[in-house]
């Protein structure tokens, strides 16, 4: 928590320090263009002290004081020992400002006759001096990017990791020409390990390069992706790829499906860890019998052969057939501990809501819902009568609930009791247990795990009607649920085409195997068993359901290719490894001036680009940043070291010259197209025109900024 409000402080300052190096511009300009300058501030709000050449330093400000001299003549307004400017620092740092004779944004009467006034300058001199803010904060980006490329920026590097089954990525389009005699046949698709060289031609440096290019991609406009990939250890090849960006469903940005690259090293948790992390991370350890790895072991085999990246994990899950996999870690000592990692069915998912601003995730196979059941039971679990493989037959009012519709009731019921009957096998024969009232805590728990969706009985139940399948799919396209619906509450799948089945994943493989051995699409009968008295719970035993007739299933394409898809994966979570990371940094500072230089350029264009891509549609109005999210931003980054406080405030300084020379009123943009106005009639615009352009432009402006504060606020809630 301290480390977040120091983190915000510096960046509070670094925005202040961005608009008083713009303001500093002003000033210097100002004093080059012969303009009276009767203050430069640090800051807003009264002054803590100031100092005026010719009087010193004082407490306040020495404004007061110097009108009265000039009023009783010991001094003239100009041109004597005593300086006209006025230096302060100001109460509140955020920011500064500078205050010319006769030159005053929200009134344009306020004018002087005064020979060093503002009006009196020629107006090519004061289009250097509206200009110069901008160059000044364009050259402290370039100097902050320097100095980031001198010291290093960390972060990940231009490299793919995860590569989402069935997504742009996953199906790009070699454009190596394999025809030639000779030539290697190269599959379709980005792979996990590809390392990223170009977009479109211009080269890329991290992987967030590669995301802002997709992202600012034109609609409906395929990329070039020149990248490198490994063949062996000692051997690599450069191949290019035409990939076709599409809009991601959650953000409504354009996207690949891919993720950055994670190293084979697990996390270390190092000063910044929080004990929610740390806590998490342990029982991740003690859920899998895995306690003796540790952070900082590094993944060295997998199955017995040496591994590339940390995606061998998943490709030998994948070949297992669900059975463990054994791993080698090797320590940074050099010692080695082996273990065996299980592994879990991969599982269809799609969003439900909780309630207007909160999704969670269904776990289903083709619509196929679970019936919430019991893997692990904690003491206030076991001390209302839960025991492991349990299935809830009623929570509350609900009958038979999938996970969504427990945890729904449970939460609801916080503080209080509910209402729980269970299903319990014993000797073979399942029994209906009523444990009555069963408390819930404060937090809206009864102290019980669930079981993995794949691996519960193949119980199921009704789809919730605030389920959306919205989820990325194999195909892109919505989520395929054709077996979502006529199931009673309670429904157990007892065979598929014939072969018996107890548990979802083997309903799942009992289907793949089915839709291979069937590609003409021959029907597949599903056996299935009732509730005892349709969907109501019936006292005594349930080991032997009424048997209904089985319900014919004939898979399409687009099921099949999702069962094609569903496979198996480690239970060691990636997020338990580090992040893959790079640090960019230039030894020669010549070298750095240049990359300055040019961050400073592309960060630019970058930015006019957004504002093309607001009005095709591509980059969504709630996509854009307040001073709120920002900041939020800013603090985050911040936290990850100073090289990103640094980077950031580059950026930032940049964004706020391209916007502050938009041709809008009260805009630095604006006041030059008067001067440009000014300067090819030979006088101002008048004065009428002058303000309804102010009054048009606050409002504008007023209007944007109140849209991404509440905008801000909204996401932050979320």
């Amino acid at each position: 928590m301290l480390s977040s409000a120091f983190d915000l402080l510096l960046v509070i300052l670094g925005f202040s320090l961005i608009i008083v190096v713009h303001e500093l511009g002003h000033f210097i300009a100002a004093r080059w263009a012969g303009i009276r300058v009767l203050a430069f501030a640090v800051g807003f709000g009264p002054a803590i002290c100031s100092y005026r050449p010719g009087l010193g330093f004082r407490p306040g400000s020495s404004e007061g004081e110097f009108r009265a001299m000039v009023k009783s003549g010991k001094s003239p307004e100009s041109g004597g020992t005593i300086s006209p400017t006025e230096y302060r620092l100001n109460v509140l740092p955020l920011g500064g400002y500078v205050k010319m004779l006769g030159q005053d944004d929200s009134d344009p009467t306020a004018t002087s006759d005064a020979s060093d006034s503002y009006q009196n300058c020629p107006p090519p001199k004061r289009m250097v001096v509206i200009s110069a803010g901008v160059i000044m904060n364009l050259l402290l980006a370039a100097l902050l990017f320097w100095i980031v490329f001198t010291i290093g920026l960390k972060t990940e590097p231009a490299r793919i990791g995860l590569v989402t089954p069935g997504s742009p990525a996953a199906n790009a389009t070699p454009m190596t020409d394999s025809t030639e005699p000779g030539a290697r046949l190269i599959e379709p698709g980005l792979r996990p390990g590809d390392e990223v060289l170009a977009v479109d031609g211009e080269r890329v440096d991290t992987f967030n390069d590669v995301s802002v290019k997709v992202i600012m991609a034109k609609g409906g406009r395929d990329l070039n992706f020149l990248v490198r990939r490994e063949i062996d250890a000692d051997k690599s090849e450069e191949l290019m790829f035409r990939v076709s960006p599409r809009e991601s469903r959650e953000t409504r940005t354009l996207e690949v499906g891919i993720a950055p690259m994670t190293s084979t090293t697990l996390g270390a948790l190092g000063p910044r860890a929080t004990r929610e992390s740390i806590a998490r991370f342990e029982s991740v350890k003690a859920r899998f019998g895995i306690l003796e790895l540790q952070g900082g072991d590094r993944l060295v085999e997998v199955n017995g052969r040496p591994v590339l990246n940390v995606y061998a994990l998943r490709e030998a899950a994948a070949e297992s057939g669900g059975e463990p996999i054994s791993a080698v870690f090797e320590r940074p000592d050099g010692k080695r501990v082996e273990v065996d990692l299980t592994t879990s069915a991969t599982m269809q998912e799609s969003l439900a809501a909780l309630s207007a601003d909160r999704v969670v995730s269904l776990r289903h196979l083709l619509g196929l819902l679970p019936v919430l059941s019991v893997a692990d039971v904690a003491a206030e679990g076991e001390a209302a009568g839960l025991r492991p493989g349990d299935v809830f037959a009623r929570l509350g009012p609900v009958e038979y609930p999938s996970v969504f519709a427990g945890i729904t009731q449970i939460r609801s019921h916080a503080g209080k009791t509910i209402p729980v009957v269970v299903l319990r096998q014993n000797d073979g024969a399942w029994r209906e247990v009523d444990l009555g009232e069963v408390p819930v805590s404060k937090q809206g728990t009864v102290g019980f795990e669930p079981i993995d969706s794949a691996k519960s009985g193949a119980w199921v139940t009704v789809w919730p009607s605030t389920a959306e399948d919205r989820s990325p799919e194999p195909d892109g396209s919505r989520a395929p649920t054709p077996l979502r619906s006529g199931w009673l509450p309670g429904t157990r799948i007892v065979s598929v085409d014939g072969s018996a089945v107890s548990t979802l994943v083997e309903v799942r493989d009992a289907l793949k195997r089915a839709a291979e051995e069937n590609k003409d699409g021959r029907v597949i009968a599903i056996g299935y068993a009732l509730p005892v008295s349709g969907s109501s719970i019936a006292a005594g035993e349930i080991g032997s359901p009424t048997t209904a007739p089985s319900r014919d299933f004939q898979l399409d394409s687009a099921s099949r290719d999702v069962l094609a898809w569903l496979t198996w994966e480690p239970d060691l979570p990636l997020w338990m490894f580090e992040p893959e990371s790079v640090v960019l940094r230039e030894t020669n500072p010549l070298a750095g001036i240049r990359r300055g230089i040019e961050r400073t350029h592309n960060v630019m264009m970058m930015t006019y680009l957004t504002f093309i891509r607001l009005f095709e549609g591509t980059v969504k109005v709630e996509h854009i940043k307040g001073p709120v999210g920002i900041a939020h931003i800013g603090t985050l980054l911040a936290g990850k070291g100073i090289d990103w406080l640094l980077f950031f405030l580059a950026l930032i300084s940049v964004n706020l010259a391209v916007i502050n020379f938009l041709p809008i009123p009260i805009t630095d943009g604006g006041h030059f197209l008067f001067l440009l106005y000014e300067q090819l009639t030979g006088k101002p615009p008048p004065v009428v025109v002058q303000n309804a352009a102010a009054l048009i432009g606050f409002v504008l402006l007023g209007g944007v900024f109140l849209f991404v504060l509440v905008n801000d606020i909204m996401n932050l809630a979320r």
